[in-house]
């Protein structure tokens, strides 16, 4: 009989944790908002490194540009910030993230709101967070926060006479 066939399966203990959020958390068409992002290892002992991750704004704020953008090498050495088009939508992107173990880095970028954007709660997803641990791919939950448009980006007129009701063949004055 011949021996069975035996191999070692390893986990790595070092997974990415992403959340985001929006600074301020209401805002109007025209406004400018930043949106935050935290790594976070959940190793105590592993390092990750090569940390990406995609956040497709305008799917969810359509019309909208970035106005700035993290410094590189502000998540690690190595990491890098860009926008870049899929499906002809704009899309923030992180790579190359490094973070030691226990370790966190919080980058932020923001975004101006196109002025017809239209009013409500708008919840907004990025891409699975990945990564390296140990020489093994792990991968994380994509993060998601909520912005809350505001309806104040409406115009609003109204008008009255100064004499009312007026006699006809006089005049008035319209506010």
């Amino acid at each position: 009989t011949a021996d069975p066939a035996t191999d070692t399966l390893s986990i790595p203990d070092a997974l990415p944790i992403l959340s985001m959020a929006f600074t301020p958390n209401q805002a109007s068409g025209g406004d400018v908002v930043s949106v935050d992002f935290t790594f976070t290892n959940s190793s105590g002992t592993t390092g990750l490194t090569d940390l990406a991750f995609n956040f497709p704004y305008q799917a969810f704020f359509s019309g909208a540009t970035p106005t700035s953008f993290p410094t590189a090498g502000s998540c690690g050495s190595g990491s890098n910030f860009s926008q870049v088009s899929s499906g002809g939508l704009q899309q923030f992107t992180v790579t190359g993230g490094n973070l030691a173990a226990s370790g966190s880095c919080s980058c932020s970028f923001t975004l101006t709101l196109a002025t017809n954007t239209p009013s409500g709660d708008v919840t907004a997803n990025t891409s699975l967070v990945s990564g390296q641990a140990g020489g093994a791919t792990v991968s994380g939950s994509a993060a998601s926060a909520t912005l809350s448009i505001g309806g104040d980006n409406e115009i609003n007129f109204s008008k009255s006479f100064q004499t009312n009701p007026i006699v006809a063949g006089n005049s008035t004055v319209l506010e």
